[in-house]
């Protein structure tokens, strides 16, 4: 979780104010606060808005048979506890090394994971299926399970077609950097073909998952209230705001600046920052963030450009030639958005903090060392009074 308070920044002078004491340039990003989201079908996913594939991948979503420890998308993304799961470092198989992000509004978003290693949701929703410390899958297992099930196989073949010969696979069988592992071993046993075939029964079920993970959207909340009568009338829409509500929100578009990373409907820019978060007893020194996640998403089989996309030329796919892996990046992650956001303890990638009041007093505070690269410039120590505090998480759990 990210605020970006930052430094106050003072008004000119004779700076108009338009609407319940705004100013102009608060109206402006109030303005975008409130836009209406319009989610886009993701073109590197064909399935993607494929009702029959909102089905399967919700099925799959919740099923413990993709892992033979009989574990779910849903363990960590439960929708009884906002679609993560409660803890400091996400459960699986074993003990992550971060916290599980919830999965609201996920079809609006660019990049994947805090560390932006995916540039699609069903790059994503790969990922944890074949994880050693989550799913613990693999390639060949899900091809048995989906089989081995009746309901699964006729609804897999109903979408994608015929299941492949599977006589010959190995039952456990991945690709993975550890050419000494038994499931690396039992892969390189198999034809280019039947690798092939594996491989595209995984994308089929991450596409599949994916396509119902863009269905998810953040539930209804006040804000979404506010927000329908602001786009019809925003004087009567701010007349309806509590005192401590108003006063959150001044802050939030005015002296806070957390518009400034946690911008437009969503309540994110989508993009990474480092906000100068210190070592914790349960974390890695070694975890880079952003920095390793652009070799991760280059070297990814299932990016955007990857023969698995089915929009491999697209805009979107040849953003991966323009980025640049540079040092600032050191120690920068995710901004996630706000929507629902005291629903989704405890914060940041690490699982850093229990309470918004922890979070708002951490950036009023900035004084831990960050444990990789430097903070961002724009964070600066800030006085407020409990009056202020109060308002400003008043106005987050509006949201």
């Amino acid at each position: 979780m990210l605020l970006g308070i930052a430094a106050c920044t003072a008004k000119e002078d004779g700076a108009e104010e338009l609407v319940n004491g705004f100013t102009s340039s608060e109206i402006n990003v109030l303005e975008r606060l409130t836009e209406e989201i319009t989610p886009v079908l993701d073109a590197s996913n064909q399935w993607d808005g494929n009702a029959d594939a909102i089905a399967f991948g919700e099925e799959l979503f919740f099923s413990t048979k993709l892992s033979h420890a009989e574990i779910a998308c849903a363990t960590c993304h439960d929708p009884e506890k906002g679609f993560s799961d409660e803890l400091t470092l996400s459960e699986g198989i074993e003990e992550t090394g971060r916290n599980a992000p919830h999965l609201y509004g996920q079809a609006t978003q660019t990049w994947f994971f805090w560390d932006g290693r995916c540039d699609s949701l069903w790059c994503q929703a790969a990922g944890p299926l074949e994880d050693a410390k989550e799913m613990d899958s693999s390639r060949t297992e899900l091809a048995f399970a989906i089989q081995n099930d009746p309901e699964y196989r006729d609804a897999y073949e109903d979408i994608f077609g015929s299941l492949p010969d599977t006589s010959s696979w190995p039952l456990q069988a991945r690709p993975s950097p550890d050419e000494s592992h038994s499931m690396t071993i039992a892969w390189a046993s198999m034809s280019a073909e039947e690798q092939h075939d594996a491989t595209e029964v995984l994308i089929n079920v991450a596409k599949s998952i994916a396509a119902f993970e863009a269905t998810i959207e953040t539930p209804e909340s006040e804000f979404d209230s506010f927000t329908s009568l602001y786009r019809q009338d925003t004087t009567s829409a701010l007349d309806s705001l509590t005192d401590e509500q108003e006063l959150g929100l001044r802050l939030f578009v005015g002296k806070g600046n957390c518009h400034l990373c946690h911008s437009g409907a969503s309540f994110t820019n989508g993009e990474f920052h480092n906000i100068g978060l210190g070592s914790r007893d349960w974390l890695l020194d070694t975890d880079t963030g952003r920095y390793q996640g652009i070799d991760a998403l280059r070297e990814s089989d299932f990016n955007r450009k990857s023969q698995w996309s089915n929009s491999q030329n697209d805009q979107l796919a040849e953003r991966i030639d323009r980025l640049s892996q540079r040092t600032e990046q050191l120690g920068q992650y995710k901004v996630p958005s706000l929507r629902n956001v005291r629903r989704t303890a405890p914060y940041m990638h690490g699982g850093h903090f229990d309470t918004l009041e922890e979070v708002v007093e951490f950036y009023l505070n900035v004084d831990e060392e960050p444990i990789q690269g430097h903070r961002e410039e724009l964070l600066a120590e800030q006085e407020w009074s409990q009056e202020e505090i109060d308002a400003l998480i008043a106005f987050l759990e509006f949201l």
